[in-house]
């Protein structure tokens, strides 16, 4: 897809109250179950690079049954519903306009949470392949995301994607920004040492494939 398909937009209609006790929320968390970096950016070597550390993350795996994830979900409805799903929309209807009205979710969600006192990377990956392997492969991807809830908005914190000739274009996230881009688009980020945490929550939108999934009461 057209690296015009990369949509950016300030969430400043949320509420300072719900950043607020979705922050909280994802401390608590992080603390209850003892979250560190996910077991598969460790087997697949994403732990340290050039001496930066991968975030922190309660990243779900696709593949793997709910009650056996490394660590429990959030969902974050809060956040979804009333102020993330309306640019969703916009998105489906810019891009995907053959789909526009085809019930999506995105319970492939998960928080990341970049260190204050330490330089923290996600390496240059995409998304791609997370309808086919999700839910025996009856789903289809729309987009994934990016909403930030604590991030410096300068140079220390940085988003980078990559265009279809594979040049680098840069975003410096702020609070409340919220990043769509297509599943298949190669991207990373960065933050440097800097005093603050910053912490994200990514997600992936997929549509169910048809109406006979369960989702309006039929089997």
């Amino acid at each position: 897809m057209s690296v015009n398909a990369f949509y950016k937009a300030s969430l400043n209609e949320v509420e300072d109250s719900v950043i607020e006790s979705t922050l909280t929320s994802i401390l608590l968390h992080k603390e209850r179950y003892n979250v560190g970096i996910p077991y598969k950016w460790e087997q697949g070597g994403w732990t340290v690079l050039d001496d930066k550390e991968a975030c922190v993350s309660n990243m779900t795996h696709v593949t793997t049954p709910e009650n056996l994830q490394q660590y429990p979900p959030l969902y974050f409805e809060n956040l979804m519903l009333p102020y993330i799903y309306p640019h969703i929309d916009r998105w489906i209807e810019k891009y995907k306009p053959e789909l526009d009205g085809v019930p999506y979710h995105t319970k492939s969600s998960w928080y990341m949470i970049y260190g204050k006192d330490k330089d923290t990377y996600t390496p240059r990956h995409n998304h791609s392949g997370q309808g086919s392997r999700t839910n025996g492969g009856s789903e289809i991807e729309c987009c994934s995301g990016c909403f930030y809830l604590q991030s410096p908005g300068d140079d220390s914190r940085t988003f980078e994607y990559y265009t279809d000739k594979n040049e680098q274009v840069v975003i410096k996230p702020k609070n409340k920004d919220l990043l769509l881009f297509p599943s298949d688009m190669y991207h990373s980020a960065y933050q440097k040492s800097s005093g603050i945490e910053s912490i994200a929550i990514a997600f992936n939108v997929l549509f169910y494939k048809d109406d006979n999934d369960g989702i309006n009461g039929q089997k």
